[in-house]
């Protein structure tokens, strides 16, 4: 087995999203490569960074095809799910002593079992009647496990009112992280929102990194908002898809100089010389902070620079401001080794 036939098998999976064969196929390559779990705290998975691991994979199986018993049968040979049974069992029967206001720390520890076991009781956490700490933190756990069944009541958490559930229901929503999910971002954001919400919202899209967030994201660009331009721009850069790539790179174009400033961080992430080219361009920037941002993308981006070297080095040597001229000198320098 090569990485080619990994490679293959994610972009079947970008054509098709919302096919759990797909993933059933990349968990079972990235298993027989060795990568079965991402090195975290239980619970976690996640974190990971998506298409890297085996659990990941299968729980997106599982999360598109809820009815079906493969992947679930799978995540529980490598994921030894029954083994802290114990300890979920004296989580559960803690929180029901104290059932009108549980203690958030023992919520918490019974999402980080990872028990699909536990589902039913934080569903049941969920409720709006629960003070707005409880059913967060319910929510946050259900995120944590990420068993399908919990996926429409986080969706739900989205409506509620309340921002410490909101915020709390956006972070699980963002780590169910499937095609599903960031649809159920899109039809929120067609409601009245608040600020806050819609930066969330959009930085979780760009991190879920489905192709049908590009548009969103896009508009966004748009908007009167300095933090909702940002959380757009850092959406974009988080998505690592040409479609997002394309919309940084006219994002370098506008007039605005504080859609500049975040661009050129979000372009580090696209270690391409068309990504090259357009932070070469903002060093030209009027706006000493964007040359900054430039100069530090440029020094993350990698040997894609490399051709470019010698005009860094010109730039660097007319650079007035002090901080920037040393950053690109040092760039130049790794560019030679």
């Amino acid at each position: 087995m090569t990485h080619s036939e990994i490679a293959e098998t994610i972009e079947l999976i970008r054509s098709d999203p919302a096919n759990p064969a797909g993933f059933l196929a990349l968990a079972r390559l990235l298993e027989r490569a060795g990568n079965v779990r991402c090195e975290r705290t239980p619970g976690d998975w996640p974190t990971c960074r998506r298409y890297c691991c085996a659990e990941w994979a299968y729980r997106q199986a599982w999360l598109l095809a809820p009815d079906d018993s493969t992947a679930p049968g799978e995540l529980k040979r490598i994921c030894s799910w029954g083994s802290r049974d114990n300890e979920r069992f004296a989580l559960e029967e803690e929180l029901r002593k104290d059932w009108i206001d549980p203690p958030l720390s023992t919520i918490g520890s019974l999402g980080a079992t990872g028990e699909p076991d536990a589902v039913p009781l934080l569903l049941e956490l969920t409720s709006a009647e629960r003070p707005a700490a409880v059913s967060g933190s319910a929510y946050a756990a259900l995120g944590r496990i990420g068993d399908p069944r919990g996926f429409q009541a986080v969706v739900a958490g989205l409506y509620d009112m309340r921002k410490k559930v909101q915020e709390k229901a956006i972070a699980a929503l963002r780590r169910y992280g499937t095609a599903r999910a960031a649809e159920a971002f899109i039809e929120r954001l067609d409601s009245p929102v608040k600020l806050y919400f819609r930066e969330k919202v959009l930085e979780a899209l760009g991190d879920i990194g489905h192709l049908s967030a590009v548009s969103v994201l896009e508009d966004a660009l748009s908007s009167d908002s300095h933090e909702i331009v940002a959380a757009a721009v850092i959406g974009l850069g988080s998505m690592r898809h040409p479609a997002a790539f394309s919309t940084l790179l006219d994002a370098v174009r506008r007039n605005d100089a504080w859609t500049r400033y975040f661009t050129a961080f979000a372009l580090a992430n696209y270690q391409e010389p068309e990504a090259v080219r357009a932070l070469i361009k903002i060093l030209d920037d009027p706006e000493s902070g964007n040359r900054l941002a430039a100069a530090s993308a440029l020094d993350g981006i990698g040997d894609v620079a490399k051709p470019a070297r010698e005009e860094i080095a010109a730039i660097a040597r007319r650079e007035s401001d002090e901080d920037i001229r040393s950053l690109l000198e040092g760039v130049v320098k790794k560019l030679e080794s």
